[in-house]
């Protein structure tokens, strides 16, 4: 007896009238607020595109800005230096999530500047070791990741790991798509 065939899953929306050409643009649905939604507009008419077209643009630009800042990097310092630059810089800014949560429970304001703060420095002094640490090949021989962030609750002695580690592993991630390139 054969199995009863099973019944594709609901994606939701509207269904589709026909599928979609070979290099026909695929729509795409977003929510946002209203004042970023005001702003679109404003760019629309001022530059005279649609909507979807000014949209499509913005995030074609925002891709092209972060290759422009690794070759910008790389001109500058070297691919290696580059890296290690660019790496720094997502584990730190990785660390504001968890010291924007342990400042918020002791009470405290989370500022613009939150690396004024004497322990929110030391999460990102910490995460930056880390970077280093975990790029080492004596201090991480097998060069695996540990897991972002330990089991159990966030406090001032392991915010800096998810940073460390989420901005190690696009390090790894860039390194082995460009040596694939």
């Amino acid at each position: 007896m054969k199995a009863p065939k099973r019944q594709p899953k609901n994606r939701g929306g509207r269904p589709r009238k026909r599928k979609l050409r070979a290099g026909e643009p695929v729509p795409v649905a977003f929510r946002c607020s209203p004042v970023l939604k005001a702003a679109i507009d404003d760019a629309c008419r001022q530059h005279g595109r649609s909507f979807s077209q000014e949209v499509e643009l913005r995030v074609a630009r925002s891709f092209d800005q972060q290759e422009l800042l690794m070759e910008a990097l790389t001109l500058r310092f070297g691919e290696r230096l580059a890296d290690l630059v660019y790496t720094i810089g997502h584990a730190i800014d990785g660390t504001r999530y968890d010291v924007y949560e342990l400042m918020t429970k002791e009470g405290r304001d989370f500022e613009e500047h939150w690396l004024n703060d004497g322990p929110s420095r030391e999460v990102a002094r910490t995460a930056v070791e880390w970077v280093f640490d975990l790029k080492d090949p004596d201090k991480n021989p097998t060069g695996l990741l540990p897991t972002p962030r330990p089991s159990g609750e966030i406090n001032w002695k392991n915010a800096h790991r998810q940073g460390a580690v989420v901005a190690v592993g696009r390090a790894h991630a860039r390194a082995i798509k460009r040596n694939r390139t």
